[in-house]
């Protein structure tokens, strides 16, 4: 399919409210760079300079997609990932992140971590040193711990503040204020070698019930890399991407010839059909329902390939991603 029929498909959907929109720059060098990163919101740009210059020293993909995401954990201001992130139902703060190698197929995830700094060094731990691809809860807990990675509280008094709020509408019978955060920080990275890594850490959707698991540490959902072809990372409601296992997906379509930004397009775009063919079938829906998503599907991916051509796609407005280019300053891609 070329970009065009599926630019075209996409002008179909927006008819019945699933309309994905590309980036509005073109993302294509011309042959191989010799480093790239990309990774999800304008909040990941400062992340995104300091795993460029760990690049272009001639440093790891999984050294760079580290130090990017390590960045995002410790900034209190961000308030989906790490330090004052969004607490669940309880108050609890529980962290998700994930870590893929794309040249040995190696994962590891972290899910319902407390009361740690760095979800995504546990993750990567796990996948460099674990028989194990992914551990949740206590047990997660307890690797950490043992491996002496850093305590803290996670909590801040705007976190605190935010759940209290949050809290009371929904015992006031108000409920809470729709999408209030579930902004992961996805990012992808080629280094000087051609070896890829995908990287990702949330503290998922917020007021959420205890335990609960989106699509960012899960591979093929929030992540997936194959050095041999590219990457891929996606944001948005999880209770949806992972109905797509949109990261491998996208992957797999570039591995078809689609360039990153067609296979992020084509993603989303076969995504959100199958997402209101399902609602159309769905008798528990409302009938003036069936024909568009609800407000809270948002649904975003970036992709990376090989060469360092990236692209992002995004059924809502206001998405943008980070990227940084051997030969260019780290800037913010918007998609609209």
């Amino acid at each position: 399919m070329t970009s065009e029929q599926s630019i075209e498909l996409i002008r179909m959907i927006a008819e019945e409210s699933a309309e994905v929109v590309e980036s509005t720059e073109a993302a294509e060098p011309e042959g191989r760079v010799r480093y790239a990163l990309i990774a999800t919101w304008p909040f990941s740009l400062a992340g995104v300079g300091i795993g460029a210059e760990i690049l272009a020293a001639g440093g790891s993909a999984a050294d760079a997609a580290e130090a990017t995401v390590r960045l995002i954990e410790q900034d209190p201001q961000i308030r989906s990932v790490g330090k004052g992130g969004c607490p669940n139902l309880i108050g609890e703060m529980e962290l998700d992140a994930a870590f893929m190698d794309g040249r040995t197929f190696r994962v590891g995830a972290v899910a319902a971590l407390q009361n740690f700094a760095h979800p995504i060094s546990v993750a990567r731990h796990i996948m460099e040193h674990c028989k194990h691809n992914m551990l949740v809860g206590a047990g997660a807990e307890q690797y950490a711990a043992e491996h002496d990675f850093e305590q803290d509280s996670m909590y801040t008094p705007e976190s605190i503040k935010f759940w209290q709020e949050q809290y009371a509408k929904i015992q006031s019978g108000k409920g809470q204020d729709y999408l209030l955060s579930h902004d992961t920080v996805g990012t992808v990275a080629l280094d000087g070698r051609g070896d890829m890594v995908a990287a990702t850490s949330t503290s998922g959707y917020a007021m959420k019930l205890p335990g609960r698991v989106g699509d960012s540490p899960l591979i093929g959902s929030g992540f997936y890399v194959d050095y041999l072809i590219g990457g891929a990372t996606a944001t948005g409601l999880g209770e949806d991407l992972m109905k797509g296992l949109v990261s491998y997906e996208a992957v797999s379509l570039m591995a078809s010839g689609l360039s990153p930004q067609e296979a992020a397009i084509e993603t989303l775009q076969r995504l959100a059909q199958r997402l209101l063919r399902a609602r159309r079938e769905d008798e528990s829906i409302p009938e003036a329902e069936k024909g568009r998503l609800p407000k809270e599907t948002e649904l975003a991916i970036i992709c990376l390939d090989r060469h360092g051509n990236h692209g992002g796609a995004a059924n809502h407005p206001g998405f943008a991603y980070a990227v940084a280019v051997e030969g260019a300053e780290p800037k913010i891609i918007k998609v609209t």
